[in-house]
């Protein structure tokens, strides 16, 4: 389970760079915080996984908008 959620950020990662409608300054701080996010492997595994979780909620909402939610379409 824990794999599915690293996987996950790395490639909404990826997509918010290549397909991703956002400014080049919020792609750098959204990679640099999932790159901060591993840092809290010093401090617990379950605080990565934790943070990685609310990162890809942040990534997906970003990238593809309220849809990656469940949200209502335009």
């Amino acid at each position: 389970m824990f794999l599915f959620i690293y996987i996950l950020a790395v490639v909404l990662l990826v997509c918010c760079w290549l397909v991703g409608d956002i400014e080049f300054r919020t792609k750098l701080i959204l990679t640099l915080l999932y790159l901060g996010s591993w840092g809290l492997i010093l401090v617990s595994g379950a605080l990565v996984v934790s943070a990685q979780a609310l990162l890809c909620i942040i990534l997906g909402f970003m990238t593809f908008g309220a849809e990656f939610l469940g949200g209502p379409r335009r």
